[in-house]
């Protein structure tokens, strides 16, 4: 037997219930799956009525994970950017630097060398992390 089709608002619905999304990218999979662009702007105006669809609830979510991931407030505000976010919800949100880094470092299990790539990578500023890399190096 045919499986029935699926409505956008059926996909978004969905799709909203696994993660927080913004409307563009709730937008790009519902276009994704091949729905109509009336089905879809009617899609995201009901679930932003049913308050499932908020960008700024959907921002901080992402800011959030990205920091329980050990990131810098830089990267987030990065990271948010290039999602179409605004990059400012990651300064608005608590969030100590020094310990994240450190965290991380416990986490990774990484000293010297390895542990600057690493914390440079993650966005954290050259000064926290020639503190953290001496402090490593000393324990060794």
């Amino acid at each position: 037997m045919p499986k029935k089709p699926v409505s956008a608002l059926e996909a978004a619905l969905k799709l909203l219930a696994s993660r927080e999304k913004s409307r563009a990218q709730l937008e790009a999979a519902l276009v994704l799956r091949g729905h109509p662009a009336q089905e879809i702007r009617q899609a995201i105006a009901r679930c932003a009525e049913l308050g499932y669809l908020d960008d700024q609830r959907a921002a901080v979510d992402l800011a959030r994970r990205l920091f329980a991931e050990g990131r810098s407030r830089h990267d987030v505000a990065r990271r948010l950017e290039g999602k179409g976010f605004d990059p400012a919800i990651a300064q608005a949100l608590p969030h100590d630097e020094l310990a994240a880094a450190q965290r991380l470092l416990q986490s990774k299990r990484v000293t010297g060398v390895k542990a600057a790539r690493l914390l440079l990578a993650r966005g954290f500023e050259e000064e926290l992390v020639s503190t953290l890399v001496d402090v490593a190096e000393a324990d060794e």
